[in-house]
């Protein structure tokens, strides 16, 4: 990895721990200072951080992200509503659908240590085969309307909670077989499993970080430096791509939609 990637991801790391309290200011040329870059590349790896979700920008200055239990209970809500609808259409295709994602699913998720970095790899690529692969139009729509830092978060509460095995697997073992079974209403509701499961964790976190609580040596070894890939199947890449896409637009000219009613 590049020294850009290598300030992305231990910047990431110190926002994601909770050791630069949400709400920080954040000086692109103190940033730069820090790693080692000149305040253009400084702005670049920050505008990266931004794009995904770890920060906040208002003209020409950064700060940490504070995240509110409404914030992230609509995000989790909306993940689950794409997820339903993944399932759902999962139960009415072709056997030979359900075994590709079975076969993903024994070979890369069942057996691995949920707090492994490399499962929350692997169950980012079987997301996005649920939403019908990279280039389907839910997946890129669900990439815009949900930060990729709030799958991390969603991991992360999946790895502190569900007494070590996790909400994720149960769920997709119970889609996969109501899926087998060509039932929709019991796919879609596996996908309740992992939302609700991680709720309780995922707002505790939230607590903590914004408390400045300090994270354990667990919660440490859990981020091990991996550049994921999207559920666009782009992998991410700090200060390059810095365009955004603009597939949806909001329901008002000066915000974006507070509400997911509009799915339903």
């Amino acid at each position: 990895m590049s020294e850009v990637d290598d300030a992305y991801l231990a910047y990431r790391q110190k926002i994601l721990l909770g050791q630069i309290l949400p709400g920080s200011a954040v000086d692109p040329s103190e940033f730069g200072a820090e790693y080692g870059f000149g305040v253009k590349k400084a702005r670049q790896i920050l505008n990266s951080l931004w794009l995904d979700g770890y920060l906040t920008k208002g003209g020409r200055g950064y700060a940490v992200v504070l995240h509110t239990a409404d914030q992230l209970d609509e995000w989790r809500e909306m993940v689950l509503v794409f997820a339903e609808i993944g399932a759902g259409r999962l139960a009415v295709q072709t056997e030979g659908e359900v075994a590709r994602l079975e076969e993903f699913y024994e070979i890369a998720l069942k057996g691995r240590t949920v707090d492994d970095e490399e499962f929350f790899i692997s169950a980012m690529k079987f997301v996005g085969m649920l939403m019908g692969g990279p280039t389907a139009g839910l997946a890129r729509i669900m990439s815009q309307l949900v930060p990729q830092a709030f799958y991390r978060l969603m991991w992360l509460a999946d790895a502190r909670s569900g007494g070590g095995e996790g909400y994720l697997l149960r769920a997709i073992e119970a889609m996969l077989a109501a899926a087998k079974e060509r039932d929709v209403v019991s796919a879609r509701a596996a996908c309740r499993i992992y939302s609700e499961g991680v709720r309780k964790e995922l707002l505790e976190q939230l607590e903590k970080r914004n408390a400045g609580v300090q994270p354990t040596d667990g919660d440490r070894a859990r981020l091990n430096d991996v550049l994921e890939f999207r559920l666009t199947g782009e992998e991410l890449q700090p200060g390059r791509g810095l365009g955004r896409e603009q597939l949806l637009d909001p329901l008002q000219s000066d915000a974006q939609p507070r509400s997911i009613a509009w799915l339903s």
